[in-house]
Formats: structure tokens, sequence, C-alpha cells
């Protein structure tokens, strides 16, 4: 297959992930959705498409939610060592 059939391959295939994905961004704000997708196994240009954010500005959601997501855990793991949880 020469690369011009790939590239059109993969062109589709990007057009039928956003397709797929339209319904989990939908009214939903980029902090919420970024995360999700990335957990999906986007990457952060996709999201980005996706979203109509900037690759930056998903970057910036993903890395809140795994700050968020420690500092909540935390808790918990401390909570359980002291026989709490």
């Amino acid at each position: 297959m020469d690369s011009a059939k790939l590239a059109k391959i993969e062109s589709k295939l990007d057009s039928i992930v956003r397709l797929l994905a339209a319904p989990l961004v939908e009214d939903k704000p980029l902090a919420e959705t970024a995360p999700r997708l990335s957990t999906l196994g986007l990457d952060s240009t996709m999201i980005a498409s996706i979203c109509g954010s900037s690759v930056n500005a998903v970057g910036n959601a993903i890395r809140t939610s795994k700050k968020k997501g420690k500092a909540s855990t935390k808790g918990t793991r401390k909570a359980k060592k002291n026989g709490h949880a």
C-alpha cells in the first residue's frame, strides 16, 4: 500500500474516532472530558481536535486531573493505614 492510501485511511479513522467521541464531550467541560479521553488512549492532539481546544489546554486539564486524583487518594490511604476506612 502506498503512503497516499495509508494517509487517506488514517484520515478516515480519525474521523470515526471523532464521531465516536462526540457524545463523551457534548456539553461537558474540558477538565472532565480531556482526562476521560486520555484514559481511553487518545493523544492530546486528537483530544484537542475533538474538544475544539488547544493541545496546551488539554495537557493542563490532564495534569490537573492527575494532581487532583493523587490528592484525593492520599487521604484515603492515610485513613486506611490508620484503620478508619
